[in-house]
């Protein structure tokens, strides 16, 4: 499907058709919407300079 500024011929990214299964999968194993866990802090930095990545976070 194209965007609403985008000529037809030029499609936006598509939708993930998996979007509902992902989330239910995330309340089934309790990690949405947890506090913050000092191991994973400490990761994220650690990941992101490990893959040369400008960000990185964990959940």
């Amino acid at each position: 499907m194209a965007g609403p500024d985008l000529p037809p011929s030029v499609s936006s990214a598509p939708e993930d058709s998996r979007e509902a299964e992902r989330i239910r999968a995330l309340r089934e194993y309790a990690v949405l919407d947890t506090e913050p866990e000092e191991a994973f802090d400490r990761f994220a930095p650690l990941a992101a300079r490990l893959f040369r990545a400008p960000i990185a976070w964990s959940r």
